[in-house]
């Protein structure tokens, strides 16, 4: 019977086989990243916002584009040192980083997997 198939399929067998481990792997791929972003957008959820008295220590830019016909565009960042003497620096918004000066010091409230909520 298998014999048949092949005779009257020919060489397209091979073609099928390879559009199917395609397909399939595509679909088991997509199914393995949507559950991993899916599990991780629950942790990060489930995870609450720590407050902490920091100090803030440093402030730095980074500029990119502006060559080519591209846009320039510039991330800020702040650098805190916290109660415990560990130092952090989070990516800010363009307000917050002209809001505050090092030396500030106050609560950092963030995200601990990562993400600067507000500095008072």
């Amino acid at each position: 019977m298998f014999d048949a198939f092949m005779t009257f399929m020919g060489d397209s067998v091979i073609k099928w086989v390879i559009f199917l481990v395609v397909f399939v792997g595509g679909g088991i791929s997509t199914i393995v990243l949507t559950t991993l972003v899916i599990r991780y957008f629950i942790t990060y959820n489930r995870t609450p916002l720590e407050t902490v008295p920091a100090k803030l220590i440093g402030k730095r830019t980074y500029i990119s584009g502006g060559g080519n016909n591209t846009s320039i565009s510039t991330n800020y960042y702040m650098t805190f040192q916290l109660s415990d003497g560990t130092r952090t620096e989070f990516e800010v918004g363009s307000r917050d980083y002209a809001l505050y000066v090092e030396g500030d010091a106050g609560m950092l409230t963030y995200h601990p997997l990562g993400g600067y909520r507000s500095f008072t």
